[in-house]
């Protein structure tokens, strides 16, 4: 279960009620009658470019690929981001346009 996003923010703490909307959401959508107690709430932080696009591939430093700035699509392009980090790592042709995630040129 995930949850919520907070912009411009380091505090990685969790409000308890956030947790309480969330076992809520999950017991409406999902039909959890009960959830374990067991429960380990943790957040991060998920950095992300000025556009929105991340950086994914070769970077100028040798034998260093990159695979950042996804922010709030993180898992969303998780797949595809690996892909071209494998194709770079292997020496292979992008299966799809690297381009427009490559490093900006300085």
């Amino acid at each position: 279960m995930a949850g919520f996003v907070e912009i411009g923010n380091d505090d990685r703490s969790i409000p308890p009620r956030r947790i309480g909307t969330l076992l809520e959401a999950a017991r409406e959508v999902l039909g959890y009658a009960v959830i374990d107690g067991n429960l380990q709430p943790w957040a991060g932080l998920r950095p992300a470019t000025p556009s929105g696009r991340p950086i994914i591939g070769r970077s100028p430093l040798a034998n260093l690929f990159l695979n950042v700035g996804h922010g709030s699509l993180g898992w969303t392009l998780a797949a595809g981001g690996a892909r071209l980090v494998c194709d770079a790592v292997a020496g292979r042709a992008p299966t799809i346009d690297s381009a427009p995630f490559a490093l900006p040129a300085r």
